[in-house]
């Protein structure tokens, strides 16, 4: 009965959380519309960060878009840690703290990021192949990336 008590206490906890969270990134959105419409800030960020159009390297890039403050964001940082150290021949990985700068918050907006953390799979061009929103596991988006085609010596691992 104690594990039944905690598990329900648990996710009433992790849904007040999201609720709390889903507010807070309402918020920014908003403010970062102000922003937008108040300042001389290019709204089409991606062609300012070259990482995004033309991947350098040549391969497939999943990139996070979340906060250091987000609770399902930081439990995604020891995946993205994973997937960045051990399989980076595979596909590029990378970090977005939309709550970092203005830049980052304009970024998140030419993604139309609502939610965080949201993960965009693009191909090795740049051009986006598959969002999920929310917390994915490793072995989840390692299915993904075979869906879409792109298979990994180290996903036996």
């Amino acid at each position: 009965m104690n594990k039944r008590k905690f598990t329900i206490v648990a996710l009433l906890v992790i849904a007040i959380v999201g609720v709390i969270q889903f507010k807070e990134n309402r918020k920014l959105l908003s403010e970062t519309n102000n922003i937008e419409k108040t300042s001389n800030i290019k709204t089409d960020v991606k062609k300012e960060i070259p990482t995004f159009k033309n991947n350098v390297k040549g391969k497939p890039k999943i990139i996070d878009l979340g906060s250091k403050t987000c609770v399902p964001c930081k439990m995604m940082e020891p995946i993205l840690e994973e997937l960045k150290k051990n399989y980076s021949d595979c596909f590029e990985t990378e970090f977005i703290d939309i709550n970092a700068n203005d830049f980052n918050r304009q970024i998140a907006m030419s993604y139309k990021i609502n939610v965080i953390p949201t993960q965009v799979f693009m191909d090795s061009e740049g051009s986006e192949l598959k969002r999920h929103v929310g917390y994915i596991s490793k072995e989840d988006i390692l299915t993904i990336w075979r869906e879409l085609g792109y298979e990994c010596s180290k996903d036996m691992d």
